[in-house]
């Protein structure tokens, strides 16, 4: 039985596949990789070992399945399977996607970063063209008929344990920790940066306000601001995006290592 670990981008998905794993015990699939040739499994450093990926052969093998099978997706929904769905205040989703894109995607060089950093940005705030937007990919998954849990990251940041057992019982899934938290295996997000800063950049929730542009945030909240509100992130008032002049340092931190 397939459980969508389902997600705008950058919005928590790979924090939920490395609890399951270090936590629960638990393996999980990846739509977009999936059958991908596999690391030696003591290489603890290498992102496929410490989310616990498993490779399939296809959807239909894993709804064989009698157990449930975990897979990370971006897509909108088009079926009736149970999911897990992790929200995260798409001002934060977005300025982090929008780093992901130039990064990790297009390798953008460090000379035209901050040009288009802003173009992208602008964009995924005003068009669908990924996943049909952050709004609409909100709506669609938590108002679905289907079975659906959802978590929001900033829960999952304060009590990653207790927040994630509740989402699995509301499925009825009887998955239960199989390890207690403890520095020797719990994941530090310092350690996921150093082995991969492109992937896990800040991992904290707020990063967007010293990054987005005022006017991009009026934009966004011009278009999704009923959906933000009913999922309890606020807006911020004059004096909150003053403060972002009053801090030191340059506005964008360009994520490139040499």
């Amino acid at each position: 039985m397939i459980v969508w670990l389902a997600s705008y981008p950058r919005s928590g998905n790979t924090f939920i596949r490395l609890l399951l794993h270090h936590f629960f015990d638990v393996a999980t699939h990846d739509l977009y990789m999936p059958n991908i040739a596999m690391p030696d499994p003591e290489e603890r450093g290498n992102i496929v070992n410490l989310v616990g990926y498993r490779p399939y052969s296809s959807i239909a093998e894993l709804d064989e399945k009698r157990n449930a099978a975990f897979v990370k997706t971006h897509e909108l929904p088009d079926d009736d399977r149970p999911a897990i769905y992790v929200i995260r205040d798409g001002r934060d989703s977005i300025t982090s996607y929008a780093h992901f894109i130039l990064t990790v995607e297009e390798k953008c060089s460090k000379d035209d970063y901050d040009l288009r950093f802003d173009k992208t940005i602008r964009k995924l705030v005003t068009d669908d063209e990924r996943f049909g937007g952050w709004g609409k990919h909100v709506c669609t998954w938590t108002g679905r008929p289907a079975p659906t849990t959802v978590v929001h990251y900033s829960q999952l940041q304060k009590r990653p344990i207790e927040v994630l057992q509740r989402a699995l019982s509301h499925l009825c899934l009887d998955i239960t920790v199989k390890k207690k938290r403890s520095r020797g295996n719990f994941v530090r997000f310092q350690d996921l940066h150093r082995l991969s800063p492109e992937l896990f950049r800040k991992g904290k929730s707020g990063s967007f306000v010293d990054e987005m542009p005022n006017d991009v945030e009026e934009m966004f909240w011009e278009r999704y601001g009923e959906v933000t509100g009913k999922f309890g992130y606020r807006r911020r008032n004059l004096v909150d995006r003053l403060k972002k002049f009053w801090r030191k340092g340059p506005r964008l931190r360009p994520p490139i290592v040499e």
